[in-house]
């Protein structure tokens, strides 16, 4: 995210939009994000992460849980533990 430019959109640009919509004094805050024309295949390969942590934080949600196990759940899928090196 940065600040606008004169820069026009070019093919393979991410674009995000943001949506915060209110109801009865709640806001959600909703974003979305698309490529411009036919994703690279690092995008399409990063989509598919955020599509795995998404299942993984909806398996998540159930009575009793906490909004930090969801988002632990899908920081699993995002950015796993890594082995520490020991050298």
């Amino acid at each position: 995210m940065h600040p606008p430019t004169e820069r026009r959109l070019a093919p393979g640009d991410l674009v995000t939009t943001e949506l915060t919509p209110c109801v009865e004094g709640y806001y959600a805050q909703i974003c979305r994000t698309l490529v411009l024309g036919e994703p690279s295949a690092t995008q399409e390969r990063a989509y598919a992460v955020y599509d795995e942590a998404l299942e993984a934080g909806i398996a998540a949600v159930r009575a009793g849980a906490k909004a930090g196990d969801v988002a632990r759940a899908q920081n699993e899928v995002i950015s796993p533990p890594w082995p520490r090196r020991t050298t």
